[in-house]
């Protein structure tokens, strides 16, 4: 399984997780069985956490998280949370797909589109210069024309003799 697994009870503590997750979280597997799994969330994430298993008591949830491990690694992932009846009661079952991939791959393609959009603009910027310059040749070379017709019209009959 490549996503990381884990089940909490009531209180928030990891009844069971998968090799997955503690490596998503830089930890020992048999560390992270005790553990409050409130702790694994990063900060910026715990108010959309805690509304989040809120719900999932009642009802299939999922939404984005981030995770912080031991290392202060943080690792983006979409926590999925539904019921699961054990013998003990009723538990969480948390299922953790990580996004880095997927996240890094967002945000590189953005990247590329900023460079798009300016590569744009600058080929725009060139287009409407070459543009400018191609009527002011065009009106420079009518009135050199007209010049020349003007010179032409006016020589002398007996000047070409």
């Amino acid at each position: 399984m490549n996503e990381g697994a884990v089940t909490i009870n009531r209180d928030g503590l990891v009844l069971y997780s998968n090799s997955r997750f503690a490596n998503m979280v830089d930890m020992p597997l048999e560390k992270v069985i005790g553990l409050s799994f409130n702790t694994f969330i990063a900060e910026s994430s715990r108010e959309k956490y805690n509304e989040l298993i809120c719900n999932s008591w009642e009802e299939d949830c999922k939404d984005e998280m981030e995770l912080v491990g031991q290392n202060h690694r943080h690792v983006c992932c979409l926590l999925s949370c539904n019921t699961l009846e054990l013998d003990e009661g009723t538990a969480l079952s948390l299922i953790l797909t990580d996004l880095t991939m997927l996240k890094n791959a967002e945000n590189e393609l953005k990247e590329k589109n900023e460079q798009l959009e300016a590569a744009h603009i600058t080929t725009e910027k060139l287009n409407n210069e070459l543009e400018d310059t191609v009527k002011f040749r065009t009106n420079e070379l009518f009135l050199s024309r007209e010049h020349f017709k003007y010179l032409a019209n006016n020589i002398p009959p007996n000047y070409l003799d």
